[in-house]
């Protein structure tokens, strides 16, 4: 199998647009969600295929983005102007902007950043790395609802599973050595089903001839490695989020299930905030064992 740099995942449909807002590209399933040939969208008005509410949210959370590996997104928006609601994330490519959208399926969770803090503030009572490691990953498991969640820490050109929280009778991963970490832009990457047949792009390059550049998508497909890997564990879906913790690439989160799963959006947004915070709390609880190990008065 090749390799799919410009694919997505069938759940959901993505819509790359020009500065002054035509259709540059639109994925082939276009049509499963909005009803329109995504053939004939290239070149069109993005006005002639969302609503002008859509329009006016979109351009809102564009500008909101910092950085170049920033992504916004919107719960719960009519793109059409239908009953029809769809979770969306936006960002910049290149000179593009990439619209993603995937049917609204899960509940909304009203205050995200409450309820992650929630979460967070029953990490407090963890006295040593290790159990807060261990509590982080029994949160997440209860979250996300996934078979098994891992948690790697890098190190010395390699990985190693140091928190596990999982169901009864799949075995084990802890102290399982992982290859290393590979370079990634997208904090959170989901793959719902390992089996699901990738979506591609019309046109598959831009006039420049180069690619469309999915690396920040929510969408992107899976390489045809991660999917191997997958399958090797038994696994049809998995999510992992970057751990960043004081500014290096400390670890990952890996979840793994045996049926392909979508967690919705604002779950998965859930998780990705909780991240963050538990890497904050990670390099705090470094820096305690670090100044506890120094004899008094250095």
């Amino acid at each position: 199998m090749a390799d799919q740099p410009c694919a997505i995942q069938p759940h959901g449909f993505l819509l790359a647009l020009s500065d002054d807002w035509l259709v540059e590209h639109a994925s082939l399933n276009v049509g499963d969600f909005l009803g329109r040939d995504p053939r004939g969208l290239i070149g069109s008005p993005a006005s002639s295929l969302l609503s002008v509410d859509a329009i006016h949210a979109l351009r809102n959370r564009l500008a909101l983005l910092r950085g170049p590996d920033a992504v916004e997104r919107l719960f719960r928006c009519r793109l059409i102007g239908d009953d029809l609601h769809f979770d969306v994330a936006v960002h910049r490519s290149g000179g593009s902007t990439l619209v993603e959208a995937e049917p609204c399926t899960g509940q909304s969770y009203g205050d995200i950043t409450g309820a992650v803090r929630g979460m967070i503030e029953r990490l407090d009572h963890d006295d040593s790395l290790e159990a807060l490691l261990e509590t982080g990953a029994r949160q997440l498991r209860a979250m996300t609802g996934f078979d098994r969640i891992v948690i790697a820490r890098f190190g010395d050109n390699k990985g190693e599973v140091v928190a596990e929280c999982a169901r009864g009778g799949i075995g084990t991963m802890l102290g399982e050595q992982l290859p290393p970490a590979r370079h990634r832009r997208a904090a959170l990457e989901l793959v719902a089903d390992s089996d699901a047949a990738p979506v591609a792009m019309v046109p598959r390059s831009a006039a420049s001839g180069q690619p469309l550049d999915l690396s920040l998508a929510v969408l992107r497909a899976p390489s045809p490695q991660r999917i191997e890997a997958l399958r090797a564990r038994g696994a049809k879906a998995a999510m992992s989020i970057a751990l960043n913790v004081g500014g290096r690439a400390w670890g990952l989160i890996d979840c793994h299930h045996h049926f392909a799963r979508i967690p919705g959006f604002e779950r998965r947004a859930m998780a990705d905030l909780f991240a963050q915070m538990f890497a904050m709390r990670v390099r705090i609880s470094e820096l305690e064992r670090q100044s506890a190990r120094q004899p008094l008065g250095v």
